[in-house]
């Protein structure tokens, strides 16, 4: 059909559309396959015509039920002007004319403030949106956090909050045009049992005249900011307590001060913030810094407030209060610098009108490389800052990043308009950082190991996901490391109180998601460890950037294993499509990078297009590597795995059980090197071994009778237990022998087996570093119990034990077959959420957690037909049915809180409608553990609703306006006025 668009309001990032049929019906266009809060729907305007396919949604309640989900869609044509539109609009919708309360059947009724609204009952309008044209004219009130248009009335008049995408005016002319819609059925949170209400709201007006659009003026013609004449050394000095600049700070500052447009390239620590924070006191207007972490904000607003200069943020953490107080002061020019989210900035109108009402002297974009598509971190909202710039022609703007390659740089310049010479690039070589790569093979043993080695400093623990941060910093608590944990999901509170313990020296280390340490000012960090991959080099860059920024030598740790590709592949298979592409090539040049053996620091500034001349940097592992001779370590390796071997075929002839001979525990400590301490980490299995070399009359080895391996025992004199470590350890990092995830034992892998021949060729013999450089008698180390993340961070996934028994005994026989440890095949967690979604097809398969592309492509053949053929048996196409069926082995009862059996199977059938409608599995909407707790704790707001376990942001945004009528409505039906 087709369809004539009458209105597009703002919806998060991106647009809620509104449109008439042929046939007079007002619809909203979703889109079905995106969700116009991420930036959806931003491609249709007012005036066109589209035609459409697609169907109604039939889920949604009065009064908001012209959902219509398109399939397919293409443009059509425009209306001529907007008098036509307007002729259109009136033959298929003809407005209602008057008092704004005639409005809906004359169901509204008015607040205290005149605020227009209606409320449940039974007479609820069966549609939200309509239009109306004005007898008085309506005047535009920003006194509020949201922009309200007054009509006037004898008793004080009644209001209507503005959310479209025009301009907003001062005065809207009696006669014009408008359409009104109703927002969604909204309590405020800190009042769960008030009255449901639905808020009319001001979606736009249709003027006779059409407004003249507004140009950019060149630079050149451009005024200069009123500013005093205080020399910027002076500010300097007086103010921010410094007796000189930074390289480039000078210049990138009297550009500004002259009205240029600047790009600024600094590494961190380089003083970028310095350079839009000095003019600012200068000005006699606002500078408005765009940033995009609300901890940064925070952090430099206490700093500046500190110096006496005024400054302020505004983001959603902002009370409503204290929010509508600093729009005021920003108006009355008492805020020197205001610091505001670039989704705030760009989709907030009575913003707009806030930095219409003041100066805007200075405009600065901090992490600038979010505007680039091929930035490492882009934001579709970044990209909209041209259009807010051009609302401020006269207001001189600087862009400033960490990370930018070339192509990054030109995209940013050519975005923003910025002529072509006006950037300022500094080197990217921070010269005091030591970095390294090691293999990933007990991240806790290993993270341990490299704190002992930086014992009582500070550092930052960067992961990949918000259960790595939890995970690991219990363990370093639990192993007496002071260790905070920072990340998304924590409430504000929390992490500002979490950050500040670092930055005053009263925790050691925080263990965080990449959106810790932007804009932080802690000199003396003096370690970075990536417990995982970050995403790109740009992100790798900018994180170990938080290390060593007061000049001294800091050491930067990035444990890899090929698992993490397919986590970053996850991450990006979320993102945004365009950038698919381009962030799969990032993600291959850092994992080549990360592989390679050649100057991590030559091959890093080569990246960032700047050329680095010395041969050997001496202050990375490889260039380090380089530098020491290897030797010929063939001997000692046979030794070790000839040792292995005997043990591991004495296991078999005695039919006893690995752990009777392997500790499940791990070495942990360091041994002392030349010039440094080398952390280590091995399987207390390596122990038994070394022991059993040097002829050690251990208990244990008695017990075992392994004193009379004639071949072995005492064959390693020549070295001591601390240099026998560290031959183990390149043994183990090099793949010579594995450890299973499961059990403890050691085995040899192919690679050792080649070493461990008396027919070896030249090319398979074992060269690496000597042991001469490690002293006789330095270690330092203790065994630990290792809880490995696997193990311990299992989710209560509604899975089938009996499948999931038949899943692990197939991993175990391919990790036979390929020689790895189980583990490497498909983690446990993939295995239960098999056993839980019970994927069918290849696609399905896919979608299972800790995957990923490439072990899709090499075990979904295997493991599909065995799920198929359970399920077959059990006749069962989902996890209940297959949970139905009796086991032959015995379970443990579930401790369960007793929950609403009725609203429980209220939800479930919800859920069931729901996953017919999406073509899903039910589970993948909720489980059923969820609903049960639903039926628990009645959750009545989303913010409750939110607090179900494992109820994330995008499932509530998704299903909270679908499972909480049904339990709002049970729990008025059944007197429930609290939650339990």
């Amino acid at each position: 059909m087709r369809v004539l668009i009458v209105a597009k309001t703002r919806m998060g990032s991106g647009a809620c559309i509104g449109a008439i049929t042929e046939k007079g019906e007002s619809v909203r266009l979703v889109p079905f396959n995106a969700d116009p809060h991420d930036g959806a729907n931003k491609e249709y305007k007012v005036g066109e015509i589209w035609k459409i396919t697609g169907k109604p949604e039939t889920s949604l309640t009065s009064p908001h039920n012209e959902n219509f989900v398109v399939d397919k869609k293409s443009r059509l044509h425009t209306a001529k002007d907007t008098r036509d539109l307007i002729s259109a609009i009136e033959l298929l919708m003809p407005p209602k004319v008057g008092d704004p309360r005639n409005l809906y059947e004359g169901l509204l009724k008015t607040t205290e403030n005149g605020s227009l609204y209606i409320s449940p009952g039974d007479d609820v309008p069966s549609y939200s949106t309509a239009f109306w044209q004005t007898d008085q004219p309506l005047v535009l009130e920003k006194e509020m956090r949201k922009l309200r248009y007054r009509y006037p009335t004898e008793n004080g008049g009644c209001t209507l909050t503005f959310v479209g995408f025009q301009k907003p005016l001062e005065t809207i002319p009696a006669g014009t045009l408008l359409r009104v819609s109703l927002a969604h059925w909204w309590r405020p949170k800190n009042r769960p049992h008030a009255e449901l209400r639905c808020y009319v709201q001001l979606s736009g007006w249709f003027p006779e005249e059409e407004a003249q659009e507004e140009r950019m003026p060149p630079p050149e013609t451009r005024q200069l900011p009123f500013q005093t004449n205080t020399s910027s050394l002076e500010i300097l000095r007086d103010i921010f307590g410094h007796e000189q600049f930074l390289p480039f700070q000078e210049e990138i500052i009297e550009h500004i001060r002259n009205g240029e447009d600047t790009l600024v390239v600094l590494p961190t620590g380089g003083g970028k913030s310095l350079c839009y924070q000095l003019p600012a006191c200068i000005f006699n207007g606002l500078t408005v810094v765009v940033s995009p972490l609300i901890a940064l904000m925070q952090d430099q607003v206490i700093q500046l407030e500190q110096k006496g200069i005024h400054a302020a943020f505004l983001n959603h953490t902002v009370e409503e209060e204290e929010y509508i107080a600093t729009m005021q002061e920003v108006r009355s020019g008492k805020i020197k610098l205001l610091y505001i989210a670039p989704e705030t900035l760009v989709q907030r109108p009575e913003i707009h009108v806030m930095l219409h009402d003041a100066s805007v002297a200075c405009l600065a974009i901090d992490e600038a490389h979010c505007i680039a598509q091929w930035g490492h971190d882009f934001r579709p909202n970044y990209r909209e800052l041209d259009w807010v710039r051009e609302q401020f022609p006269n207001a001189v703007c600087i862009a400033l990043t960490a990370t930018a390659t070339p192509r990054v740089q030109i995209d940013i310049k050519q975005s923003l308009n910025f002529p072509e010479s006006n950037a300022f690039i500094d080197s990217f070589d921070r010269e005091n950082l030591f970095i390294s790569v090691e293999p990933r093979f007990e991240l806790l043993g290993q993270t341990l190991a490299f704190l002992k080695k930086h014992a009582n400093e500070s550092g930052i623990i960067y992961c990949q996901r918000r259960k790595h941060v939890d995970w690991l910093c219990e363990q370093l608590v639990a192993h007496g490391i002071s260790a905070l944990p920072y990340r998304a999901g924590l409430d504000n509170e929390t992490r500002k109180q979490n950050q500040d313990a670092f930055l005053n020296g009263d925790t050691r280390v925080i263990v965080a998601t990449i959106a810790f340490g932007m804009g932080i000012d802690k000199p003396d960090v003096r370690f970075v460890l990536h417990a995982w991959l970050p995403k790109d080099l740009e992100s790798y860059y900018q994180e170990i950037g938080r290390s060593g920024r007061d000049g001294e030598r800091a050491e930067c740790l990035l444990l890899f294993s090929p698992d993490d590709e397919d986590t970053i592949n996850e991450f990006i298979d979320d993102g945004h499509p365009a950038q698919r592409e381009g962030r799969i090539e990032a993600l291959q040049k850092l994992i080549a990078w990360t592989t390679s053996d050649e100057c991590r620091r030559k091959a890093l500034l080569d990246y960032f297009g700047e050329p680095y001349e010395h041969e050997n940097c001496g202050m990375c592992d490889n260039c380090r590597k380089a530098k020491m001779e290897q030797v010929d370590l063939t001997i000692p390796a046979q030794k070790f795995l000839s040792c292995l071997h005997r043990i591991l075929d004495w296991v078999n002839k005695n039919s006893t059980t690995p752990e009777e001979v392997f500790d499940k525990a791990y070495f942990v400590g360091t041994l002392q090197g030349e010039n440094t301490s080398i952390p280590i980490c091995l399987p207390a299995g390596a122990l038994y071994i070394i022991d059993i070399l040097r002829g050690e009359k251990e208990e244990k080895i008695i017990k075992n009778k392994h004193h009379k391996l004639i071949r072995t025992w005492g064959k390693g004199k020549e070295y001591s237990k601390a240099q026998w470590c560290y031959l183990a350890l390149q043994f183990f990092q090099n793949n010579l022998y594995e450890r299973d995830r499961e059990d403890g034992s050691l085995h040899l892998t192919d690679n050792g087996r080649k070493v461990n021949t008396t027919q070896i060729t030249p090319a398979d013999r074992f060269w690496r570093f000597p042991v001469d450089s490690v002293d006789m008698d330095s270690e330092n180390s203790v065994i630990v119990e290792l809880d490995t993340y696997e193990s311990v961070f299992d989710e209560p996934y509604d899975y089938d034990p009996g499948l999931f028994e038949r899943l692990c005994h197939k991993r175990r026989n391919i990790a036979e077959e390929e020689l790895i440890q189980a583990s490497r095949v498909l983690p446990r967690d993939s295995l239960k959420e098999m056993a839980a979604e019970l994927p069918q097809t290849v696609e399905e398969f896919g979608q299972i957690r800790g995957i990923g592309r490439v072990r899709t492509e090499r075990y979904a053949d295997i493991f599909l037909p065995i799920i198929r053929e359970y399920c077959k048996q059990h006749e069962a196409d989902s996890v209940e049915s297959v949970n139905e069926t009796p086991h032959t082995h015995e379970q443990e009862p579930e401790e369960e809180n007793e929950y609403d059996q009725e609203l429980f199977e209220q939800l479930r059938e919800k859920r069931k409608m729901i996953a017919d409608e999406e073509g899903v599995r039910a589970f993948s909407i909720f489980w059923d553990r969820m609903l049960r707790e639903m039926a628990i704790h009645f959750p009545q707001t989303e913010e409750e609703f939110m607090q179900i376990q494992h109820v994330t942001p995008a499932k509530a945004e998704k299903y909270a306006d679908a499972f909480l009528p049904i339990i709002r409505a049970y729990c008025e039906e059944h007197g429930i006025s609290e939650r339990v």
